[in-house]
């Protein structure tokens, strides 16, 4: 009996042979993908704590360095870009038309003192972690908007409502109702700087916060992105730390930086020596893409193995008919 062999079309994987191995470290030293994906991991780690450093040094030495001709000088300029909103409802006003609440305070308190720093921490985070390609780009964005913002601070230093003299003054609620921190105790203390209204910096930080939690395909994590720097706003103007104008001016300054790091800087998927496959693995596109091709890559090996079952039970139904002897045909 001839023997004719079932073709499958495609090519296909021979049954029993081995899989490719996983990626390992070479004879020559070089580290296994697994291993400079970690590396790249601590280094981003690493960029963002010292980042933050200077940024509280920074924030220390402006912040120390207040006297009272400074304030005097801030108070002046508050006095200016506070006239620039005066078509709007005052912020004593609005802020007086919600001390009533007192539930509604705490929690701006506590919004105002966590969202800030935990918030923008966990998203960078989650961000070196997860968005490996976008992680440069984006921590530019919130360095450069950060230290621009400092910028600001020293050279035009602005008083927060808070510290106003009467007429402008709102009442300071983290001193007089209380919250999850006060810039007057502890660590604190020494890195924050009250005459740093202008741009804001809760503001700037919550809108790129915003942007980066939208490059997520998730719908809810997009909505939780545009609502943080809304609350944002809310806690900022009801603890009475910053003008309309300091509002608008931090949320502009990390969309116009955004922008400017976008057009100089295009994303382009790395490979790093390991090929253009593995590179567009690491893009949701890629991802995405290979899951799709699965399935049919997995129906593709099922037919062979069927194919090639059916032929070996075909071969031993012949030998047994033909008593063991091999077919003359």
């Amino acid at each position: 009996m001839t023997v004719r062999s079932v073709v499958v079309d495609g090519p296909g994987p021979t049954v029993g042979a081995p899989g490719p191995s996983p990626p390992e470290a070479d004879a020559g030293g070089v580290r296994a993908p697994g291993a400079r994906r970690a590396a790249r991991h601590g280094l981003r780690v690493a960029v963002l704590v010292g980042l933050y450093l200077l940024y509280a040094y920074a924030r220390e030495r402006h912040g120390q360095g207040a006297s009272p001709q400074s304030f005097q000088v801030a108070a002046a300029h508050a006095e200016d870009v506070a006239g620039l909103t005066s078509f709007l409802l005052p912020e004593r006003v609005l802020q007086g038309q919600l001390l009533e609440h007192q539930l509604l305070v705490r929690a701006a308190g506590a919004y105002y003192g966590s969202g800030h720093f935990l918030l923008t921490t966990a998203v960078a985070g989650w961000l070196a972690l997860r968005r490996g390609l976008l992680f440069d780009r984006l921590a530019t964005v919130l360095a450069a908007t950060t230290f621009l913002g400092v910028a600001v601070f020293a050279l035009y230093p602005v008083a927060p409502p808070r510290l106003m003299p009467h007429g402008l003054a709102t009442v300071d609620t983290l001193a007089v109702h209380g919250g999850l921190l006060s810039y007057d105790h502890g660590v604190l203390e020494n890195i924050s700087d009250p005459l740093a209204a202008l741009p804001s910096l809760h503001l700037a930080w919550a809108t790129w916060v915003a942007l980066v939690l939208w490059t997520s395909r998730r719908r809810w994590v997009r909505v939780l992105g545009v609502l943080h720097p809304v609350l944002t706003v809310a806690a900022v103007l009801i603890t009475g730390n910053h003008w309309y104008v300091d509002v608008a001016a931090g949320t502009a300054l990390t969309l116009l930086v955004a922008v400017v790091v976008r057009r100089v800087w295009p994303v382009t998927p790395p490979t790093d020596g390991e090929g253009p496959h593995l590179a567009a693995r690491r893009t949701r596109r890629g991802i995405r893409a290979q899951h799709r091709s699965q399935p049919a890559s997995r129906l593709l090996h099922h037919n062979n193995v069927i194919a090639t079952d059916v032929e070996s039970y075909r071969m031993r139904e012949a030998r047994s008919r033909s008593g063991g002897r091999p077919s003359t045909r």
